[in-house]
């Protein structure tokens, strides 16, 4: 599993899946079935952008650098995770119908 997940290759293939996730119209997501589920946007984007910080972080936890530049990494990709959600939802409702 280390292995895997030493390579960036997840995160950044997690990075661009969530991309473009986000930037499907709303009309090409089903209402029946799982997809009825209450605040299921709301679950899934804890989803996508737990998956974003964790994929990073366990990349950059592998490069074995110490505690202090985990903390300092991980507050920046969170950051940045928080960063891209907000301007993702200005795309969502500006650009996209």
């Amino acid at each position: 599993m280390k292995k895997i997940f030493s390579n960036p290759l997840p995160a950044i293939g997690w990075t661009i899946a969530i991309q473009i996730a986000l930037c499907l119209p709303g009309t090409k997501i089903p209402g029946v079935g799982l997809f009825e589920l209450p605040n299921l946007d709301k679950i899934a984007h804890v989803v996508l952008f737990g998956g974003f910080v964790g994929l990073w972080c366990y990349y950059l936890f592998t490069r074995n650098r110490g505690f202090e530049y985990l903390k300092k990494w991980f507050f920046i990709v969170f950051l940045i995770s928080v960063v891209n959600g907000v301007l993702m939802e200005y795309v969502q409702f500006y650009l996209i119908s």
